[in-house]
């Protein structure tokens, strides 16, 4: 894949196990890495729960975290080409595309590994 913004994009969805939007929005400022969490508050079920939502990160996306800090300290962290945030329609197109090109890896689903329960 010669995207490389799509490409850490998707690391991050495959280490994650979060939301599409939820990748696409992250920021630094979300980010404590003396732990190793990603700690949104802006969240699919942040009215109901009314608790942030915490991901806990792999060696890997905690390393692609910290590059990607480096690179986008105020930004979101995994941005577009253009460094702005991938938006719904942009991420939609994108896996499209995917499914066209390896017709082999069929739907791809959202795994909710390394997602703190918030109960």
């Amino acid at each position: 894949m010669e995207d490389n913004e799509f490409r850490n994009y998707l690391v991050a969805l495959q280490e994650s196990g979060a939301r599409t939007s939820e990748v696409a929005k992250v920021t630094a400022a979300e980010v404590d890495l003396s732990i190793g969490i990603w700690v949104l508050t802006d969240h699919k079920s942040a009215a109901v729960t009314g608790k942030p939502r915490v991901i806990y990160l792999s060696p890997r996306l905690l390393e692609l975290t910290e590059d990607m800090i480096r690179q986008h300290p105020s930004d979101p962290l995994f941005p577009n080409r253009r460094g702005q945030q991938f938006n719904r329609n942009a991420i939609r197109c994108r896996f499209r595309r995917l499914q066209v090109k390896l017709p082999h890896l069929g739907r791809v689903q959202r795994r909710a590994f390394g997602v703190a329960d918030q109960t």
